[in-house]
């Protein structure tokens, strides 16, 4: 007879359920920030992918710590785009905690890195792009994949075209197109085409001629680059 599961959370998961409405307290911080260097990562991604301009206001990075937020209020950020979504990490509990304290308008979306993006994701973006204050900081885990996908998104949303775009996703960033991360790629490329058959508008391209479901099954990947990805990366 097969083991039935019982769902029982995990010792992590209970231990980050503590800490939602605490973070004034400093042991929930001290917790947290031990949840962000080590096993969210974070002291492996902090000598990479550091805030970089793409364009004018619009900044990219991987997970910022609170000591970066707090630099980067200072120098007159508005908005931060949170691309990681709500979470119960002690990432997102720090950010949260950090950006109230401070007066960061703090925007949590939840994308994939091994998805293209649906069509009101990217509507949703867009939204944000036109309207959030700026400067404006856009980041993931590790600001190789959804924060590549979404720095192109916004040139294209302002003119640039698709093939200059594309190079937020490049290994520049640690972006490994051929993993299934290359999804993002994907996108891009697949409007780009479009672009240059028949100078398509992306806003049109996106509600009439993107194809989610086809482009998903059309994708492959490389099992290698997806170990390295996955396991050792640990890439979300």
């Amino acid at each position: 007879m097969p083991v039935q599961k019982t769902g029982k959370p995990s010792l992590i998961s209970r231990w980050r359920g503590l800490w939602p409405g605490r973070m004034h307290r400093p042991s929930a911080r001290l917790a947290a920030w031990f949840d962000l260097w080590v096993l969210d990562l974070g002291l492996l991604r902090a000598p990479v992918n550091r805030p970089v301009e793409i364009a004018p206001g619009v900044w990219r990075s991987n997970q910022p710590t609170p000591l970066r937020l707090k630099s980067l209020a200072r120098r007159g950020f508005k908005t931060v785009l949170n691309l990681r979504g709500e979470g119960r990490s002690g990432a997102f509990h720090l950010e949260q905690y950090t950006a109230g304290q401070i007066g960061l308008n703090l925007v949590s979306l939840k994308l994939s890195s091994r998805r293209p993006p649906t069509v009101e994701q990217v509507e949703q973006l867009q939204a944000l792009f036109n309207e959030a204050p700026k400067p404006l900081l856009l980041h993931c885990k590790s600001g190789a994949d959804r924060a590549g996908l979404v720095s192109a998104l916004y040139l294209i949303h302002t003119g640039v075209p698709a093939a200059q775009a594309k190079k937020q996703l490049s290994l520049r960033f640690l972006h490994i197109k051929s993993a299934a991360t290359g999804m993002m790629d994907r996108f891009v490329e697949t409007f780009e085409q479009a672009e240059k058959d028949h100078n398509a508008d992306f806003t049109t391209w996106l509600h009439h001629e993107y194809d989610r479901t086809a482009m998903i099954h059309a994708f492959n990947s490389d099992r290698k680059s997806n170990w390295l990805v996955d396991k050792v990366l640990r890439r979300e």
